[in-house]
């Protein structure tokens, strides 16, 4: 390696090669049980193979299929395990997987169940793109809450992609969910191994875990390997239209932006409002900080500063 390197050598060619040198060869096969998908001879961990058997059988009997799959970005979670499950209910229901049944927003779900027929499989992917963790998974709360009638009724089966298991709300993490499935990698590099968590172990996992974030010290049912589903060279051709579904998340990124940025001015201006209209009610004695919490739901403590932030300002202006 040369000890010294200027700022024009570092060019495109240089970068390129060096990443096809040092890229790792993908495992062509898992040992795993083999089906057909859109003419594709894929693979899916026999253990695996059969927990989803299982589920769907319960799913014939009125029960929920409602998965979580994790995982840090780029370790599989979505063309690895999410496609993995996905294609093979497809396969067992004779039903389609393609960008129509990846989601990636509270509305685009809401509108792929009421449109949705029996036994169709809906991927939310990625569905804290909206910022805060909290105010999405709220969002998702209360659409599937929304749902839930129709999602029992359809047969409907939905596995939730995100980051990080204890992104989730508790009421999902605990009971909704079934499973989880978390995606690991021992270096950082080498991705194809994940974690189920029944029901049980899960719902463990996330109540003495979720305080530190913790989900890698909690005991698992099964480690399992998987196939890369996003890899042509291994499917043999493309499964889905991927540049679609990329410009389709890049869609749900921009319209999450502009719906924030709505959402921050209007709030901007209610907030104002209210610190007006607080402000005159406290100088002319007509309700102090404790009434207006009592009312409001918003803490004394609160109202008071607004009170002394509406008064400087006052001051300022004269």
């Amino acid at each position: 390696m040369r000890d010294k390197m200027t700022f024009k050598e570092i060019d495109d060619d240089f970068v390129n090669k060096f990443f096809e040198d040092n890229k790792l060869a993908t495992k062509k096969t898992i040992d795993g049980w083999k089906y057909t998908f859109k003419g594709c001879t894929l693979e899916i961990d026999h253990w695996l193979k059969k927990r989803l058997d299982h589920d769907l059988v319960a799913l014939a009997n009125a029960w929920d299929l409602v998965g979580a799959i994790a995982g840090m970005e780029g370790s599989g979670k979505t063309k690895g395990v999410g496609f993995t499950c996905a294609t093979y209910c497809a396969s067992v229901l004779h039903r389609e997987f393609n960008n129509d049944n990846i989601i990636f927003t509270p509305e685009q779900f809401i509108e792929k169940v009421d449109k949705a027929r029996m036994g169709e499989i809906i991927l939310w992917d990625e569905f804290v793109l909206g910022g805060s963790s909290d105010d999405t998974i709220t969002s998702m709360q209360k659409a599937l809450r929304k749902k839930f009638t129709i999602i029992r009724s359809k047969r409907l089966i939905i596995f939730l992609v995100l980051p990080h298991f204890h992104m989730m709300n508790k009421y999902w993490g605990v009971s909704r969910t079934r499973w989880l499935i978390n995606c690991v990698s021992s270096d950082g590099i080498m991705r194809g191994r994940a974690r189920f968590y029944g029901y049980g172990k899960k719902r463990f996992a996330y109540i003495n875990g979720k305080k530190n974030m913790n989900i890698d010290s909690f005991k698992y049912d099964k480690e399992f390997e998987f196939m890369d589903m996003g890899n042509t060279e291994l499917t043999g051709k493309a499964l889905i239209d991927f540049q679609a579904y990329e410009d389709k998340k890049e869609q749900a990124h921009l319209d999450i932006d502009k719906k924030d940025e709505k959402t921050g001015v209007r709030l901007a201006k209610y907030t104002r409002a209210l610190k007006c209209f607080s402000f005159e009610l406290k100088d002319k004695k007509i309700m102090n900080f404790n009434e207006m919490e009592a009312i409001a739901d918003i803490s004394a403590r609160t109202f008071n500063t607004w009170y002394h932030d509406m008064r400087n300002e006052k001051r300022e202006t004269v």
